[in-house]
């Protein structure tokens, strides 16, 4: 009797464990749902019904895979798992086909909010083993995808390859996590805080603790008692305007404790942390209006509230064209007052991007004399400084040119409108050589992009020199996103603002800074007044030289020791008795051409007058020899504009040369005479030309001549 007591316990024992064992194990949701996969490889998925049929093969065999031979891993790629009815997930788990090669290291799971993909958690450490568990802060869906695939390590790194995908649900009595925290914003100084708690395990909550902490100081505890159902969660206020200070480091932190009054089941779960920079958005710029004398480009200056902001500069109080960012910015050329508006900008982290994807398999036209390029949209949350973009081409031809343009608004409708389009570069490419494939980074000069504004964006190749080329694109109307903003858009163009075509998609990437920007513009007036002109500086009475153009390239020359005059003539509309009254010159200065200031003692002025023009007289010392000196004569006129304007005018002194000769004393008649040339020269060299008085001529510099007849012998050095 004993044994058989015995015998019973022990089964018993064994029912218990058993029992214990099925209440514990998770549940494989995947094999409930409808496994899909996307990519743009024309070959598509192979056996793709096997990811979630049950069976897990043996490491090392093949069974289903996305094909991505042709280009490289594709980041717009996606798996997706949908099932009919809301899930709550957690953990995924990858049953990989290979330990050595064909392996995804990393990726983002997204999960379906109902209208749209959100994006939830990024893994980027999967190391090549058979099997990797994704575990995450649950969420619940009726549809759950990874995309934006990364391979990494060693052999192959296309057609990444599994046996079977995995995905699990919480399995513990009470456990309540934060699925979501707000991360402060860089630039709005007080913002609320809020904060998602999720019921993830298997009983309904009745109630929990909510905690947080601001850079570890603890802040409010919330008592939640309210019902939340299995895979439920609810939205909590932490603060509503939580203050923050400029240039500030934030680390916040909430977690639940205490779900229906018990342990929690998983505390591994229970925190979110959150890690924000803090900026601050600047105080607006302060800038002084001033007149500009006549047509020309404005320097437009600004003062910022910190030596390390800037400003950016627009057309417009609002919207407008963007014209460049700086504090010290040259403007465009202008003929009229004009207003212009500066923004303060504050830099935040740079070397940002957003990839949608470079590895489309599709070319515009394949025709290398077509304006090859595509349009797409950007969206923006969060202001930024768009940097560069980067697309990929079709042929590793560094004589490549580019367009590369944008407009305020949607492209859509205006892919044929030129007029609509403002151009932000263009020239020759810059490639980049990636795992065989070639891209061009071109330059966006620094083009701020501010919240809340959608703007369009066109780059083609420009087939009109360095030979022509094409652009790899996307098929499908892709969108992607992230914090700072949504690019979007599917028109590809194979003329220059030609009739687009649809179906595939702009592949980019933007690198971007992001930045804090205050919404107020200051403005700047720039008065343009008429600049005094028709004056002039011309050949005086007195003048030992040659009187040429007067400029650096074709300069008046003289000798030192020999005068030269100037006559001063004044502007249109102004007379010789009117300087001192309506005009006046106010300034002359003379430099060298290495920007030496010739002392005012070595020239002198005289002033116009009713008896006549002012002069400028000149007599080169000797150490001015081989000088090229440059006046320069400031005329203003006295009203009604005020303006002033400058006239140049440059002399060279030339070295002085001392012409002589000698022939022998006594000359027949036939006999081959000699001139010896003893022509010398300060510096330099000389050139000559020799006159026989007979019409004969020679340029050497000692020439042989028959003497034929008597005559005038002389030597010009030119």
């Amino acid at each position: 009797m004993k044994n058989k007591y015995n015998i019973i316990v022990s089964f018993n024992f064994i029912l218990l464990s058993l029992f214990f064992f099925q209440a514990k194990a998770q549940t494989n949701l995947a094999l409930t749902a409808t496994a899909t996969a996307f990519t743009t490889d024309p070959n598509g998925l192979y056996q793709w019904n096997m990811i979630n049929d049950g069976n897990y093969g043996t490491c090392g065999t093949q069974q289903s895979f996305i094909w991505n031979s042709s280009v490289g891993v594709l980041p717009n790629q996606s798996m997706t798992w949908t099932w009919t009815s809301i899930k709550t997930i957690n953990k995924i788990v990858i049953h990989h086909a290979q330990d050595n090669a064909r392996f995804l290291t990393g990726g983002e799971v997204q999960y379906w909010d109902g209208s749209t993909w959100v994006k939830h958690y990024v893994f980027s450490n999967l190391t090549m083993q058979c099997i990797n568990t994704i575990n995450f802060n649950a969420v619940s869906t009726s549809a759950i995808r990874i995309t934006d695939h990364r391979a990494t390590g060693t052999g192959q790194q296309t057609n990444m390859n599994y046996r079977e995908i995995e995905i699990f649900g919480p399995n513990v009595n009470n456990d309540a996590t934060v699925t979501f925290l707000t991360s402060p914003n860089i630039c709005s100084y007080t913002q609320p805080i809020l904060a998602k708690v999720a019921n993830v395990g298997k009983k309904k909550l009745d109630s929990f603790r909510l905690s947080w902490s601001v850079n570890n100081v603890l802040q409010n505890v919330f008592y939640i008692k309210s019902s939340l159902a299995t895979g439920k969660d609810t939205s909590l206020t932490l603060s509503s305007s939580y203050a923050l200070t400029a240039n500030t480091t934030y680390t916040v932190r909430a977690w639940t404790s205490l779900p229906n009054g018990q342990v929690d089941s998983t505390p591994a779960n229970d925190m979110m942390t959150v890690v924000s920079n803090f900026l601050g958005d600047p105080t607006p710029p302060t800038t002084t209006n001033f007149i500009q004398c006549g047509n020309g480009n404005p320097i437009l200056k600004s003062v910022t509230s910190s030596p390390a902001d800037s400003t950016a500069w627009f057309d417009a109080a609002v919207g407008g064209k963007y014209l460049g960012v700086g504090s010290n910015f040259k403007g465009p050329y202008i003929t009229q007052t004009k207003t212009f508006y500066g923004q303060s900008l504050k830099y935040g982290p740079k070397n940002n991007n957003l990839l949608l994807t470079n590895a489309g398999g599709f070319v515009v036209s394949n025709n290398l004399a077509f304006y090859n390029g595509a349009m797409f949209d950007v969206s923006v949350a969060s202001s930024i400084v768009l940097d560069s973009i980067t697309f990929r081409i079709r042929d590793n031809n560094p004589l490549t040119n580019y367009l590369f343009y944008y407009k305020t608004g949607t492209h859509a409708g205006f892919q044929t409108n030129a007029g609509a389009w403002s151009q932000i570069s263009g020239g020759k490419i810059r490639i980049m050589v990636v795992n065989g494939l070639f891209f061009a980074r071109v330059p966006a000069n620094k083009l701020v992009l501010t919240s809340g504004q959608v703007y369009g964006f066109y780059y083609t190749v420009d087939p009109t020199t360095g030979g022509g080329n094409d652009i790899y694109v996307t098929g499908g109307a892709l969108l992607t996103f992230n914090t700072e903003f949504t690019l979007s858009g599917n028109s590809i163009l194979s003329g220059l603002f030609a009739t687009s075509g649809t179906g595939y998609s702009a592949n980019v990437e933007l690198m971007y800074t992001k930045v804090c920007t205050n919404p107020t513009r200051t403005p700047l007036v720039v008065t343009v007044k008429p600049r005094p002109t028709g004056a002039d500086v011309v050949k005086g009475s007195t003048f030992q030289g040659q009187f040429r153009a007067g400029t650096l390239f074709t300069p008046d020359v003289t000798e030192a020791g020999k005068t030269i005059i100037y006559e001063l003539i004044p502007p249109t509309g102004f007379a010789n008795a009117g300087h001192g009254s309506t005009w006046v010159v106010n300034n002359v200065s003379a430099r060298t051409r290495t920007n030496v200031l010739v002392p005012s003692t070595d020239y002198s002025v005289s002033p116009p007058s009713g008896s006549g023009p002012g002069t400028l007289t000149f007599t080169p010392k000797s150490k001015y020899i081989d000088s090229f000196i440059t006046f320069s004569i400031n005329y203003s006129d006295l009203g009604p504009y005020y303006c002033d304007s400058t006239l140049t005018r440059t002399v060279v002194i030339g070295p002085t040369p001392w012409t002589n000769f000698k022939f022998p004393t006594s000359i027949c008649l036939g006999d081959n005479i000699l001139f010896d040339n003893l022509t010398t020269i300060s510096s330099g060299n000389a050139s000559y030309t020799w006159y026989f008085g007979n019409g004969d001529t020679s340029d050497n510099q000692s020439p042989v001549y028959e003497y034929k007849a008597p005559g005038v012998y002389a030597v010009k050095l030119v």
